[in-house]
């Protein structure tokens, strides 16, 4: 056999294996390219997913079953909720308790809190509205107030015993009632009165929120307050 023919013959027995290669290569290179487009379908899939659960995360709070509109309160901070409560309501008793949690001043840290007593003359409500008043002209309400509270739903505080209460925390009784009559006191009252005397308004504990939004006794009062600030802020 000739030098030529053995050249040829050595030729066509290398063609199967440089096809096999061949073939191996593009089925990895088929492999990667799969793979690859599989994991970006799946990063894309989760994103969407994500979406998807953001919006519905935010839509769980709709107007009518979780809030309400109502006509603006003026003279409130920017990114402001405001809590309506008595002293005297256990709803609001332990509502503090969810206020003082780490999870709620976790999520209220972007927004002024403020607290206000219930505008009322009469009854047990307004004799507490009158020591609410009178403790907040001290810059004493957050701590005296929150003792007060405390006695009255755990300790069985008789109001008719309030003298004894203010001596003991260094109060005076006839002090705190002289502050509840002054004009500051009546300015308290109807700053406040314009918060509840409203149809929305169905009692306490309720919170405003931005001064247009109002939220009537719910323990997720952060959440909702959260999705309505950001609501306002056009996010």
């Amino acid at each position: 056999m000739s030098q030529e023919m053995l050249d040829k013959k050595n030729k066509l027995s290398k063609a199967p294996f440089v096809l096999t290669l061949l073939a191996v290569a593009i089925g990895y290179g088929s492999t990667f390219i799969n793979t690859s487009s599989e994991k970006e379908q799946a990063k894309q899939k989760v994103s969407v997913e994500a979406q998807e659960v953001d919006k519905e995360v935010k839509q769980v709070f709709e107007e009518g079953e979780h809030y309400v509109s109502i006509d603006p309160v003026y003279g409130l901070p920017e990114r402001s909720v405001v809590e309506v409560f008595w002293y005297g309501c256990p709803h609001c008793y332990n509502t503090e308790k969810m206020l003082a949690s780490e999870d709620f001043k976790e999520k209220s840290k972007d927004w002024s809190f403020q607290k206000y007593h219930i505008a009322a003359q009469k009854g047990p409500a307004g004799f507490d509205f009158n020591i609410f008043a009178a403790l907040t002209q001290m810059g004493l309400e957050k701590e005296i107030g929150g003792a007060y509270m405390k006695a009255l739903h755990e300790d069985g505080l008789d109001r008719g015993d309030f003298s004894d209460f203010a001596k003991k925390h260094g109060l005076s009784a006839e002090a705190i009632e002289k502050l509840s009559k002054n004009e500051e006191s009546k300015n308290s009252f109807a700053f406040i009165s314009q918060f509840s005397d409203r149809p929305e308004f169905k009692g306490v504990p309720a919170f405003i929120v931005e001064g247009k939004y109002l939220i009537n006794g719910r323990y997720d009062v952060a959440d909702v307050a959260n999705f309505l600030l950001e609501k306002e802020n056009g996010k």
